[in-house]
């Protein structure tokens, strides 16, 4: 009896084993191809993507110059710029940054820099706007030579 019953074990562990073995040659997975859907889920450049516009010479910050005005949802009123790429950042009247601007080879991007703490942002046209990374989007105020708040004071 005791023959019998190893016999009968060790053919249900050889079946169980032939069991795994076809189960697993029969479920092959086979990696997908994902650079379809990926290419349909980027941006198309000439559709979506902003255009960043930089000037021939890309150390001549005189394009920039002038006043910008800054967008309703920031907490800043306008920014001057020189033709040396010197900015002074407003709240009314009061000057609440300072820095320049400075063209960065190694990333083909200008970046505006702080005077007082050293950091520095990106700083790019987009278009008719001007995008600062730190303090946001900025419109040029045309035929705006000098801009002064009357604050009450």
């Amino acid at each position: 009896m005791y023959r019998k019953s190893l016999h009968l074990l060790a053919l249900l562990c050889l079946a169980l084993a032939f069991c795994t073995l076809f189960a697993a040659c029969g479920s092959t997975i086979e990696p997908t191809d994902t650079t379809e859907e990926t290419d349909d889920c980027l941006p198309d450049d000439t559709e979506e993507s902003v255009a960043v516009t930089l000037p021939d010479d890309p150390e001549d910050y005189s394009v920039y110059a002038g006043i910008w005005l800054c967008g309703a949802q920031y907490d800043y009123d306008y920014i001057k710029l020189d033709d040396a790429g010197n900015w002074e950042l407003y709240i009314g009247n009061s000057i609440v940054e300072t820095g320049h601007l400075k063209y960065e080879p190694e990333w083909a991007c200008v970046y505006a820099y702080s005077d007082k703490d050293g950091s520095g942002c990106q700083f790019r046209l987009e278009g008719d706007a001007l995008y600062i990374g730190a303090y946001g989007y900025f419109s040029y105020a045309d035929g705006m030579v000098d801009l002064h708040f009357d604050d009450g004071e």
